[in-house]
């Protein structure tokens, strides 16, 4: 129920909610015991080096797919344009809609120094999204090289393509603006999970990835590469309200951090052992 309140309030729902409402569901979680102890982890993921690789290749032999799929002029295989969403979630660790519902103007480039070197980055800002109520404050979304890399590549294929005119960064391919329930459809891609499933097909390794594991993976990712000195950072980089969150529902350590964790500690009693 909090998620359904949550996105009614999203601006981009179309709902006009009035002013000073507040989600009735806020305060049930710390009255009702099972759903206080209960832990939502099932999206958790931490992937080693070798799966990470595995998921760029399904990913590079999707694109191949859809070029392909280009080329012959038919429906079949993956849009590019999904692929390019998954691929920039995959890269950001943000939630999926904030990249799905991603229109150009709320892209800005932007140039920065760190240790004496210029960097180009782009900073996505979303003036309104999910934790707004609670910070007050936009949501900015920092994208790095190789995701810049990937908005260039969609902007090219999307003037080539005839979307030049859309405002959203992933439009709905196709242009299908009505359901097959004759309700009206999202202007830009409404999910993609079966771009997830795709890139899941051309993995070697038995891997039944979700949208939502590239989120987790991100972070676990980010963690193992900066230290949990940059805890604070990485929580505000994927826009958690605070770093408890990222912790509890999203923090996993890799099977080989897990494996040297218990050899190292195994080899620290050995050496208390042989000194007594």
């Amino acid at each position: 129920m909090t998620s359904a309140f949550n996105r009614a309030m999203s601006p981009i729902s179309g709902l006009d909610m009035p002013p000073g409402y507040t989600n009735p569901f806020e305060n049930m979680l710390g009255e009702i015991t099972w759903m206080k102890d209960y832990v939502p982890d099932s999206y958790a993921r931490s992937w080693g080096s070798e799966e990470w690789k595995d998921i760029m290749a399904g990913l590079d032999a999707s694109y191949l797919a859809a070029r392909v799929k280009d080329s012959l002029d038919h429906r079949s295989g993956p849009s590019p344009i999904g692929l390019r969403c998954l691929h920039l979630i995959m890269l950001t660790g943000t939630r999926p809609e904030e990249i799905q519902s991603l229109r150009w103007d709320q892209v800005e480039p932007y140039m920065t120094k760190i240790a004496g070197t210029t960097f180009k980055v782009a900073r996505i800002v979303k003036e309104r999204h999910k934790t707004w109520g609670k910070t007050g404050r936009a949501r900015q979304i920092i994208v790095a090289k190789l995701g810049l890399k990937v908005l260039e590549e969609q902007k090219i294929w999307l003037q080539d393509n005839g979307y030049a005119a859309s405002p959203w960064v992933f439009p709905t391919p196709g242009g299908r603006r009505i359901k097959k329930d004759g309700s009206p459809a999202k202007p830009y891609l409404a999910d993609v999970k079966d771009y997830a499933k795709a890139v899941s097909e051309r993995c070697k390794l038995d891997l039944d990835l979700q949208t939502y594991n590239f989120r987790s993976a991100y972070i676990n990712f980010a963690l193992d590469s900066l230290g949990m000195n940059w805890l604070e950072v990485v929580a505000e980089n994927v826009g958690h309200v605070n770093s408890s969150t990222t912790l509890r529902y999203y923090q996993r350590n890799r099977l080989d951090r897990l494996i040297e964790g218990a050899v190292k500690t195994d080899h620290a009693f050995s050496e208390m052992i042989a000194s007594e």
